[in-house]
């Protein structure tokens, strides 16, 4: 998945556990879930950081 769409299902994640009608262990595998989602989107977010500061390098030379 993409940036976006793990955003999306982050979000979809998130209605899920503030609406309280689904179980513990249902509401343990959403977390553990949209954990990973969380940190592939920080990996897109650091993979991004560094390609802007290449091309501003390349710009202020």
């Amino acid at each position: 998945m993409n940036f976006e769409q793990n955003l999306n299902k982050i979000q979809d994640i998130l209605t899920k556990l503030e609406g309280g009608q689904i179980s513990l262990q249902e509401s343990m595998s959403l977390f553990e879930e949209g954990i990973t989602l969380t940190k592939q989107c920080q990996d897109y977010l650091d993979n991004y950081k560094g390609k802007f500061e290449v091309i501003k390098e390349e710009l202020e030379k």
